[in-house]
Order: C-alpha cells, then sequence, then structure tokens
C-alpha cells in the first residue's frame, strides 16, 4: 500500500525499535490507522493497519517484537501499552452484519453533491465504507468478487439509515478476534482488489 501526502490526517512518532529505527503512526483521511517503521536512510516501511490505532499498534508488535512504544502514548487513555483490544468472539455473521452496514452506509452517500469540496470529502467517505465493507464480506467467508457483488446488491436497501447511524459492532474488536482465532491478519478490501486487477 502507498499513501499520497494528500491521503494523511495526521502522522506522529509514537515509539522506536532496538535497532534505532523510528515507530510512526499515520492516520488516513479514509479512516485507516497504519503503524510504519522508518529506517535511519529514511525509507518508510508499513508494518500494520487497522481501523483503530490500538489493534494497528498490536499487530505491529506482533510483527516486529522489539517495538517499544512512547509511555506518554497512553497517558491521557490511562492505557498500558502492553494492553489489548477488549475481546469479542469472531463469528462469520458477525463481519457479514458490519460488512451489510457499511454497503447500506455507502450507498447513502451523495457523490454527485454540487459543492466540490463536499463531494470530494462524500468520495473519502464512500472509499472508506466500500473498503471496509469487502474487507468484511471476505472475512465472512465470500471471494472478493463475491464481496464486491454482495456490496453493489446491499448499497440499494440505504433508505432509513443516516450517517450519524453506529456500527453494530466494534471493527477494532472484530478484527482483534479474527486475528486470535485464526492467527491472520484481516482480509483485505480495495487495496487487494486493485492489485489483482492490475495483474490481470
Amino acid at each position: 500500500m502507498k499513501l499520497d501526502k494528500n491521503d494523511i490526517a495526521e502522522q506522529e512518532e509514537i515509539g522506536h525499535t532496538h535497532a534505532g529505527d523510528k515507530i510512526f503512526h499515520i492516520a488516513s483521511k479514509g479512516g485507516l490507522s497504519l503503524i510504519c517503521k522508518q529506517r535511519p536512510s529514511g525509507q518508510m516501511t508499513i508494518l500494520a493497519q487497522a481501523s483503530h490505532p490500538a489493534l494497528a499498534r498490536h499487530l505491529a508488535q506482533e510483527l516486529d517484537k522489539s517495538i517499544t512504544y512512547n509511555e506518554s502514548l497512553f497517558k491521557s487513555s490511562g492505557q498500558h501499552p502492553d494492553e489489548r483490544v477488549p475481546l469479542v468472539k469472531f463469528t462469520p455473521d458477525m463481519a457479514y452484519k458490519m460488512a451489510h452496514w457499511h454497503s447500506r452506509m455507502a450507498g447513502g452517500i451523495q457523490l454527485d453533491h454540487p459543492d466540490a469540496g463536499v463531494a470530494a470529502l462524500n468520495k473519502l467517505k464512500y472509499l472508506a465504507h466500500t473498503d471496509n465493507a469487502i474487507k468484511n464480506y471476505k472475512a465472512s467467508g465470500m471471494h472478493h468478487e463475491a464481496a464486491q457483488e454482495e456490496h453493489k446488491k446491499n448499497q440499494k436497501m440505504h433508505r432509513g439509515i443516516t450517517q450519524d447511524d453506529m456500527p453494530p459492532i466494534d471493527q477494532a474488536k472484530l478484527e482483534d478476534a479474527y486475528y486470535r482465532k485464526t492467527g491472520k491478519q484481516y482480509p483485505k478490501g480495495l487495496e487487494e482488489i486493485l492489485k489483482t486487477d492490475k495483474e490481470q
């Protein structure tokens, strides 16, 4: 995954590795939290990404055990670096419910808004919901092509939903439960689909 500077909402140095590499948290405008490692040469590598900063930090630390996060990062929340996102029991049905919610949210976004600034923001929101919908459909057991079709179908069911509606499940807890159950990172959404399209 490559991030353009225009995609970055916030970037903060949050720790280091034993080798002296700097660890950064990057929040994308699309709602993703990324944990990146920067080598002394300046090269930046993405270690983990998730919808919740705590889960992204946890996944990055699973990949590189030498990561130490700054204690000041946790003082405001009172959370210790070793604390993990509270667990829920992962089931395919839970992933589908989350995907269905994101599809309906995406379907209710006005992409052709007359205000260009609002239209651009709505496009980012739409892509974020689409990405989350597809990866959750895949976590429920669907192949990425079936996930795309399910997303297109369920977008039409947006009647009655508002952009203030809350998701049925906490995504970070769902992804953490999936990781603990399968030992794998959560399926990717648009990123994997775009990669597949390029290879064809």
